[in-house]
């Protein structure tokens, strides 16, 4: 990038790079105008751009007097505007509780382990998170993972042999009479759970009732 002469070497300034054009003394003989786009907002972007107005204005005060101070204004502007742009994020709220979750601790496809499965209604991307406690309430078992719009995860305390398991919780770990909740970011998750044998491909087991909390408005499980 070619550094800017002094005042009267050249009739304007344009530092392509940080896409900051001055406009000629012929187009506008008293006052100096920069375009700042949008998508500068960065940091980076902004302190780059603070360094070559800087530069310039040392070589002329006079000339750019109160540069500095439009700068200040338009970059807080453009912070605000990038902020208010952001889309809101919805708090994670309990959607499910359970009691009497199982797992025998055993390897994959052995012995007895809990299945959760959550599918994802909503027209976007849920984070569902599921949380497992023993029977003394400590925490054996808690993870959360995106799930896309219309698709399933399969939360497990350990592998079986009976689901394709998205999502292992707690392998190793003995349960016994444990508990669970489940919480997301959408109210269009919806979710079963249940006790399996984990050795068996064909489906042997016991439903889990799931207490529903923060409902769709209209519905009822």
């Amino acid at each position: 990038m070619k550094e800017a002469g002094a005042r009267g070497d050249r009739p304007g300034l344009t530092r392509e790079r940080h896409n900051i054009t001055q406009i000629t003394p012929e187009q506008k003989p008293r006052q100096a105008v920069y375009r700042l786009p949008l998508s500068l907002w960065s940091p980076a972007w902004v302190w780059t751009v603070c360094r070559a107005v800087g530069s310039v204005s040392k070589r002329n005060p006079a000339r750019h007097r109160g540069l500095h101070m439009k700068l200040v204004v338009s970059v807080v502007a453009i912070a605000m505007l990038a902020v208010a742009s952001l889309p809101a994020q919805a708090a994670q709220e309990p959607i499910y509780r359970a009691s009497g979750v199982r797992d025998s601790g055993g390897a994959a496809g052995v012995g007895v382990a809990t299945a959760i499965h959550c599918t994802n209604f909503d027209t976007t991307a849920a984070t569902v998170r599921v949380r497992i406690r023993n029977f003394n309430g400590q925490v054996v078992g808690d993870s959360s993972v995106n799930i896309a719009s219309r698709n399933t995860n399969t939360f497990v305390t350990h592998d079986t042999l009976l689901f394709f398991d998205n999502t292992n919780l707690s392998a190793g770990t003995v349960i016994d009479q444990g508990s669970l909740i489940v919480t997301s970011n959408s109210l269009e998750v919806i979710c079963s759970a249940m006790i399996v044998d984990a050795a068996s491909s064909a489906p042997q087991g016991i439903a889990l009732h799931l207490v529903r909390s923060n409902p769709l408005p209209g519905t009822e499980e």
